[in-house]
């Protein structure tokens, strides 16, 4: 049986505020490099900011940060979430090669005991706070955004049913 999956979840290596202390900090690590030695009128005139930001590259944590997948499927009458993960030994900000695999189905809800399309939501929502207290999610951050903010739209049961 070939899976069609209809929704995917993103995983980031650490959510974005995190992210953004993390950047501000190689920042001020890298201005320090660079502006060793230096007046302030030369800092002024090397502009050192801009150096800084091309050598950061401004990478987008949206795209840049995910270490992973739960890709959502229907079987049968339950809503199930393969797991695919980078295949790095160590994950920081500065990984740049990735090579998704897939690991494990880590969700599976069966929805022929619900009867309406809120309670199928709610099981879904506690089976992600579930998955966010696991051990190879510690650290992780799912991000439920763009579920969430559709979810109330999604007739599971109808999904379910087809």
């Amino acid at each position: 049986m070939i899976k069609k999956y209809f929704f995917e979840i993103p995983i980031y290596r650490c959510n974005q505020e995190k992210y953004i202390k993390e950047i501000d900090q190689e920042k001020k690590r890298l201005k320090g490099y660079y502006t060793r030695g230096l007046t302030k009128e030369q800092i002024k005139a090397y502009n050192s900011d801009n150096l800084i930001n091309r050598s950061i590259n401004k990478p987008q944590w949206k795209y840049n940060e995910i270490v992973g997948f739960i890709n959502l499927y229907k079987f049968d009458k339950q809503i199930r979430g393969d797991l695919f993960f980078i295949n790095n030994k160590k994950i920081s900000h500065k990984t740049k090669t990735k090579k998704f695999i897939y690991l494990d189905k880590v969700l599976e809800i069966w929805c022929h005991n619900y009867t309406t399309n809120q309670e199928i939501q709610h099981a879904l929502k506690k089976q992600f706070e579930y998955l966010k207290k696991e051990t190879k999610f510690k650290n992780r951050h799912i991000d439920l955004t763009s579920l969430e903010q559709i979810n109330d739209f999604i007739k599971w049961k109808k999904l379910l049913d087809n």
